[in-house]
């Protein structure tokens, strides 16, 4: 359902002002296109994030650089984890509203609201002074 939406409305996303949308076919199609930037900014801290381990890494000696490693393990596995569990979570939202109008809004918005989350989490690696 949330492919086909997603698919059909593409072409009309570029129209609509999200901080006025009434309808809820603009509400949806909003609750996507702030989803997709909260995911954009997610990839671009959790790429951040990865480059600063993997600097830490290339100017450090072997014991440190195990460690690095295994720290640089854990952060990728952590995120896949994560990813999953991000999925998993908003798709309960999808199945409460299937059949609504406005079953992408409450699924789009939870993705939203969990990579917020998540994009605080990882900041707050980047930010870290040992790294």
């Amino acid at each position: 359902m949330i492919i086909s939406f997603s698919i059909a409305l593409a072409q009309d996303k570029t129209k609509i002002n999200c901080d006025s949308a009434q309808t809820q076919t603009d509400m949806n199609m909003c609750a996507e296109i702030n989803y997709k930037k909260a995911d954009k900014e997610l990839n671009t801290v959790y790429k951040d994030l990865m480059k600063k381990i993997r600097d830490n890494e290339d100017s450090a000696d072997a014991e440190t650089f195990a460690h690095d490693k295994k720290y640089e393990n854990a952060v990728i596995q952590a995120q896949k984890k994560w990813l999953e569990y991000r999925d998993s979570f908003a798709h309960i939202w999808e199945l409460k509203y299937e059949g609504g109008s406005m079953g992408p809004m409450m699924y789009f918005g939870e993705l939203t609201r969990l990579t917020r989350s998540q994009i605080k989490e990882l900041q707050d690696l980047l930010n870290e002074e040992d790294y």
